[in-house]
């Protein structure tokens, strides 16, 4: 389940149907990437999503929200544990050797950057029909 803020007390929740995950470190740098197809359980937003446009600017945001809710947790989480819990050290030793022996002595996971690419696909609005527009007072 993906829950996404759009407005004051507005929320939009996308239940994942498929998610397929792909992780590579290389230049210092994990690449994760994400490929979700999603329906809409329910909404609050105020969108119209029958019209593309409306649909187009929503997926960018969940996905602009995702890929940002994604990597601040993977940070708070090595901060405060201050470990590597993830296990990106293995990664690194079981897909790239080479990198590892740069890091197997002096791996720090605060000198290590992420980059989040998420690509969210909308597969059916749910039981959303037409939009949720509220008229305009």
């Amino acid at each position: 389940i993906i829950t996404y803020k759009c407005g004051d007390d507005r929320y939009a929740t996308l239940e994942v149907v498929d998610n397929k995950t792909s992780i590579n470190f290389l230049n210092n740098t994990f690449n994760i990437s994400f490929k979700i197809s999603s329906n809409i359980n329910d909404s609050s937003c105020n969108i119209n999503y029958s019209k593309n446009y409306e649909l187009s600017k929503f997926k960018n945001d969940v996905t602009n929200y995702f890929n940002n809710y994604i990597e601040n947790n993977i940070r708070n989480i090595i901060k405060k544990y201050d470990s590597d819990i993830f296990g990106f050290l293995d990664f690194i030793y079981k897909y790239n050797y080479d990198e590892y022996l740069k890091y197997k002595d002096n791996f720090n996971l605060n000198n290590i950057k992420f980059k989040i690419n998420a690509n969210i696909d909308i597969v059916s609005n749910g039981n959303i029909i037409g939009g949720l527009n509220e008229k305009d007072k």
